[in-house]
């Protein structure tokens, strides 16, 4: 039970986050979707050790078990979990002038890799189809067997027997790990044919994926790294900023596992709603509420037009020290233009997130009434 409360307290701190940030800003910090993914992980592997302790009663050796029993499924989701709590440190390297600009790289490389997974998959889903189709219907399991495609010592075109099997194989040829025999002797002009048809469509799985697709990554990559690399210091001080600022709200005093102890402000706070629920309900304090709805009102409309005002001055500012440097310089070229406008549109972004356009994730900052 010890154990478990640093987990209670870290879940507490994202739903204290999620209720005063809402859905929308939460999932936008990737710390905060890492915690959310790590922390149900941690309760999914708790919740399936129960189900294990209450519902099986299993006397016989681990091997014996269900590939699917909940404890072998709990230990699993369990070393997920562990992954991404240590992982969650490289946040913490944001405050490293040497660290920090790597990883504001490597976080925008992790993007670009999302892109090209999807294209990715589509590729492995269409070729492993194919090969499933080709080989599927002359397949006869001669024996038992301990193992399954690309697992076995000895293996041969029954690896693509089944979806599962295919998408290993062609994953791992990625990696040059499986070696899966395309040509087989065969009696037959029909087998001879079926297995040249093989051959194409694995060679030319490995020239898509091998040469061009793994080429694009590569350039991606390449490209997302030295747009940082070319601003490094104003993203660094900007991401560093960025993180100090989360540390200054006040919605988490304490770190876990103390947060869950209520604290004088917490019961402040619960007598403070109490009392004003309570007035809410008079003659007196409807009227207030109508008062204090205008009055929100027209403080929402006044940090719309500063946002506005701010917005205009500061992008007036960078357009003049980019033509002055152009000037200075005579690149006025295409791909300077193509670059300032990609900084304004990502610049236009961060300055419209930090200063509080969507006003309750920096509402510390603007006087409560």
């Amino acid at each position: 039970m010890i154990f478990f409360l640093p987990f209670l307290g870290m879940i507490w701190s994202d739903i204290k986050r999620l209720w005063y940030e809402g859905l929308e800003d939460f999932l936008e910090e990737s710390r905060n979707q890492l915690s959310f993914v790590m922390n149900s992980l941690y309760l999914a592997t708790f919740a399936l050790k129960v189900v294990a302790h209450n519902k099986f009663h299993d006397f016989a050796d681990r091997k014996d078990w269900d590939a699917f029993h909940p404890t072998l499924v709990a230990e699993g989701l369990f070393a997920f979990a562990n992954v991404l709590s240590y992982l969650r440190l490289f946040f913490m390297y944001t405050t490293s002038s040497i660290l920090g600009p790597l990883q504001i790289s490597m976080g925008q490389m992790l993007q670009d890799f999302g892109k090209f997974l999807g294209m990715f998959l589509l590729v492995l889903f269409s070729f492993t189809i194919g090969l499933t189709q080709l080989y599927d219907k002359d397949y006869t399991p001669k024996e038992q067997k301990d193992c399954v495609g690309i697992f076995c010592e000895q293996q041969s075109n029954d690896t693509f027997h089944s979806f599962i099997g295919t998408c290993f194989a062609l994953f791992w040829y990625i990696f040059s790990l499986a070696h899966v025999a395309i040509f087989v002797t065969r009696f037959s002009y029909g087998e001879e044919l079926q297995s040249f048809v093989g051959a194409v469509i694995v060679g030319t799985y490995n020239v898509v994926v091998v040469i061009v697709l793994t080429k694009l990554l590569v350039a991606m990559l390449h490209k997302s790294f030295q747009l940082i690399a070319n601003h490094e210091d104003k993203e660094w001080k900007f991401a560093r900023a960025k993180l100090w600022l989360s540390y200054f709200d006040d919605k988490c005093t304490l770190p876990p596992p103390f947060n869950i102890i209520p604290s004088p402000k917490t019961i402040c706070y619960m007598i403070s709603s109490l009392s004003k629920w309570i007035c809410s309900h008079t003659s007196k304090g409807k009227v207030k509420r109508q008062n204090s709805l205008k009055e929100w009102r027209n403080l929402k409309q006044k940090r719309d037009e500063n946002y506005q005002k701010v917005m205009c001055c500061l992008v007036h500012r960078y357009l003049t020290s980019m033509r002055q440097k152009m000037q200075s310089t005579d690149q006025a070229t295409v791909e300077s233009l193509n670059e300032l406008r990609q900084d304004l549109s990502k610049f236009r972004n961060e300055i419209r997130d930090l200063l509080g356009f969507r006003t309750s994730k920096y509402a510390m900052f603007y006087p409560r009434n």
